[in-house]
Order: C-alpha cells, then structure tokens, then sequence
C-alpha cells in the first residue's frame, strides 16, 4: 500500500498541477477584453481647421502632453448633429450657439483675401470686394489691375467662412451665380493659383507662396487695424473637462500673450 503511493503520488500531483493551470488559462480566456478609454472629438468646419491642428500641434511641441482629442473636420450641419452624442466634444467657429450650450471665446482670425499671384492690385476697399464678388466689376482693370476677367471663389454654401463672408462683407449683396466653389482650403488655394484672374478668401494670415495677399484699406491681416476678423468660438451641449478644458485655456492664454 504505501508503495503504491509513493508511485500514485508524484503522478496525481502533477496531474492536479496541470488541471490547475489549465483552469487558469480556461479563466484568462474568458476575460472581457479592457474597454478602450473614450477619445473626445472636436469638430471643426474645413476652413478652419489648418488653424486649429496649428493650434493643437504646438500645444504638444510647447506641454509635451498627449492631445486629448481627435480633431474631426465636418460640416457645420453634421457637427452640430453628431455632438450631442459625443461625450466631451466641441465644436468650433464662428457663429452663434444653441441656446443653452456652453460657449466662450478662443481667438479673432483674419479673412485673407487672396489673388494670384501674378495679379498687381494690391490694395482693395471694402465696396471694391462686393463689386467683385457681385460681379459688377467684372474685369481687373477696372480697379487698378490688368485686363483679365475677375472669377470669385468661395467656400461652400453652409460653411462658416461663407455665411460670415456674406455677412460681413457682401452685406446683402448677392454673390456671382457664376463664382467657383471650394470646399476645403487646399481646393480654395488650387483655384486661385491656377486662375489669372481668381479672387477668394481664406481664414489665417499664414497662406502658401502660390498665392498672393491683397490689403484692406492699406492694411494687411497681419497687422494691426485689419477690418476683416472672424472670432471663432468654442461651444458644447456641456461644458468640457479634463484635457480638452486644459486645452482651451492653453489656447486662450497664447491668444492672449501673442
């Protein structure tokens, strides 16, 4: 008898160990996999969005904290469809909220107008811009530049840029039926390079070199005094905490200092 069990029991202990792990490993796979931690979004309509990623880039380069968001580029009809189910979320430009939603201010951008950079004009008033976009004045010539046919370019109908462009600038005053359409800056900046006698706009005072920069009344949009500004905002059904908080003060306190 007791020589049976010293041969039973080495085996029935290894056996017990292997019935053990192989409980724990039965365990393990059954787990429920971790839930990814939820990203906020902040929504952003197309033309302002090079503004906005220029912001959060150099808010990683400046804290070397992660950015606490993905920056998601809609149309201002979706985004205000998508954010109310979208916990911690923004959106930003430059119009008035729902009533009821939290909204404080970020920053004023210059509406640049641009022209090709073959164009001579220079310098534009604010009556010479409606009569361009209007297409009363219908060649260059007729305020300073050369004999070429003016083609407006704007942004879509139902962004932000446009519906303050209108506003703004046309006061009332109906666009071209005739003018091109962009939907994003990068479409805005092809038409106009491409275009002799192309006339468009764009939100920021940094534009690429395929393009040209007129004044307004004398005065660039990087200088102090320039007449066209959009005030972009950032508004939520909630207000934001955590790291999207901690970013809208970041942007607001550079705002400030520069």
């Amino acid at each position: 008898m007791s020589e049976r069990c010293r041969d039973w029991g080495p085996g029935l202990a290894r056996k017990g160990w292997f019935l053990i792990l192989l409980a724990a490993a039965v365990a393990c796979s059954r787990a429920p996999a971790a839930t990814p931690a939820h990203v906020p979004r902040v929504y952003v309509p197309p033309f302002a969005e090079p503004v906005v990623r220029q912001w959060a880039e150099d808010y990683v380069t400046e804290t070397g904290a992660a950015l606490p968001f993905d920056l998601d580029p809609q149309t201002l009809d979706s985004a205000l469809a998508r954010l109310p189910m979208e916990p911690n979320g923004l959106l930003l430009f430059g119009g008035p909220p729902p009533e009821g939603w939290f909204v404080t201010p970020l920053a004023s951008i210059p509406v640049v107008i641009l022209v090709h950079p073959d164009n001579p004009v220079l310098d534009l008033r604010p009556v010479d811009l409606q009569n361009l976009f209007a297409h009363r004045t219908a060649v260059w010539s007729n305020v300073g530049g050369s004999d070429v046919d003016v083609q407006p370019v704007l942004p879509l109908v139902g962004e932000p840029l446009r519906a303050w462009f209108e506003s703004i600038v046309m006061r009332g005053t109906p666009v071209w039926p005739g003018t091109w359409l962009a939907p994003t800056p990068e479409a805005m900046v092809s038409l106009v390079a491409s275009e002799p006698g192309a006339v468009g706009i764009l939100l920021g005072s940094e534009v690429p070199s395929t393009v040209a920069v007129v004044r307004v009344l004398a005065v660039l949009p990087s200088e102090e005094g320039y007449p066209y500004q959009l005030d972009l905002l950032a508004f939520a059904p909630q207000e934001p905490a955590g790291g999207v908080r901690e970013w809208l003060g970041w942007v607001q306190a550079q705002v400030t200092r520069h």
